[in-house]
């Protein structure tokens, strides 16, 4: 089961690209993912696959351009990508110890 959906994704790009080819790309994002064993919440989850999803896209479709909350800034895909990877680090930040 993938960690978001198309629709996740068209939240933070507006692209050309059918629903089969964002599908596909969440696919592959997800694999990155659970190989990089990260840890987290499902919705966790589902925003870094979004992210890095969207980022994929928007190097992809020179046409895309942020949707909502991303299109009030131009936003280089990178920036998603950048937002995902820090989302990872908190996850994978040492907590330390209590008592």
């Amino acid at each position: 089961m993938p960690f978001c959906t198309y629709t996740d994704v068209r939240r933070i790009i507006d692209t050309g690209l059918e629903d089969a080819d964002i599908t596909a790309l969440i696919v592959q994002v997800d694999a990155e993912i659970t190989e990089r064993d990260i840890n987290g919440s499902a919705n966790t989850k589902k925003t870094i696959s979004a992210l890095i999803t969207a980022s994929l896209i928007g190097l992809k479709d020179a046409k895309s351009r942020g949707a909502g909350e991303y299109s009030e800034t131009t936003r280089d895909p990178q920036d998603w990508r950048n937002q995902a990877e820090i989302l990872i680090a908190r996850i994978n930040a040492p907590r330390g110890r209590l008592g």
